[in-house]
């Protein structure tokens, strides 16, 4: 599969939930599928996810692209509780949300200095001198960003040590934060799926997308779909095949892709499921948008019936 820039792989899920040798090993299946961008943050992996990707890319940054954030720190008691991690991962539940909607409380004050401390936390982890995207990493919905801040991140593209910059966050919060800084231009990365991906395509200077499966909470909304066998022969009836043979992760990325141009973010750490993902997103191609609008105003509806 020639993946090009199309696909990226989020390393959210490395070395936190899983352990180096699951991480190391879903890094080589990106590469080897094809994935040439990886998306990672500071706080990744209680901040040992950019040392283990910095480890995994030596001797292939000529064929590949890196997006970091900094924003979110990581937790002050990984350092020190690291040695417990390998005993308290079986444990660590992934907890599915009860909405469309992510909220989020970012304690930490985000300004030129943060932005000096964990860029040189990143470009020492990484083992790089320059990153070609720099993501603010999930700011409130009601932070104005400072102009030392715009003056510090201009002075890196300047400088070369960053190609551009950008904010990432959950789509929910982004238009409250667009709408406190109006003249923001530069890049957008945030979360896409089937119940919200419509308006997200409007966005101006989409980079990437992220959470197509939104945590579980549209997985869990096709499988009640799926359930019903009113509303499973109506989608097969658009889509055109057996979508209960094909599941719900598949539909979940097949009726997204067609409104998303841009990067789209894939986060796993099983191999299979990274490949299927990609071959979903591919298979897509020939979707068109006007099936895709069908299928997902009769998801739509199938939820208001079901959350009413």
């Amino acid at each position: 599969m020639n993946v090009g820039s199309r696909l990226a792989y989020g390393c959210a899920p490395i070395m936190g939930r899983y352990g180096k040798k699951e991480s190391q090993y879903i890094l080589e299946t990106g590469f080897d599928l094809g994935v040439r961008h990886f998306d990672v943050a500071r706080s990744y992996g209680y901040g040992e996810a950019e040392s283990l990707l910095g480890n995994f890319i030596k001797g292939k940054q000529e064929n590949l692209t890196i997006a970091t954030k900094f924003g979110v720190l990581p937790s002050r008691k990984a350092k020190l509780l690291s040695f417990a991690k390998p005993f308290v991962r079986p444990f660590i539940r992934h907890k599915i949300p009860t909405s469309d909607e992510v909220l989020f409380n970012n304690p930490n004050i985000i300004d030129e200095h943060l932005l000096s401390d964990s860029l040189k936390q990143s470009l020492y982890a990484l083992n790089v001198d320059k990153i070609e995207m720099l993501l603010i990493h999930e700011p409130n919905s009601n932070w104005i960003m400072p102009d030392n801040l715009v003056d510090a991140l201009s002075h890196l593209i300047e400088t070369g040590v960053i190609s551009d910059w950008g904010i990432s966050g959950y789509f929910n919060s982004m238009d409250s934060l667009l709408k406190l800084n109006p003249n923001f231009s530069n890049k957008i990365q945030t979360s896409s799926n089937i119940l919200i991906c419509q308006e997200v395509e409007k966005l101006q200077n989409l980079y990437a997308v992220f959470s197509p499966f939104h945590r579980g909470y549209i997985i869990n909304l096709l499988n009640s779909l799926l359930s019903s066998e009113d509303y499973s022969l109506k989608l097969c009836e658009i889509v055109n095949f057996d979508v209960a043979q094909k599941g719900a992760p598949y539909l979940a990325l097949y009726l997204m892709a067609p409104f998303t141009g841009q990067k789209i973010i894939l986060s796993t750490i099983s191999p299979l499921k990274l490949e299927d993902n990609i071959q979903v997103v591919f298979d897509a191609k020939a979707f068109s948008k006007v099936k895709a609008k069908t299928a997902i105003a009769l998801i739509q509806q199938f939820k208001e019936e079901q959350y009413a």
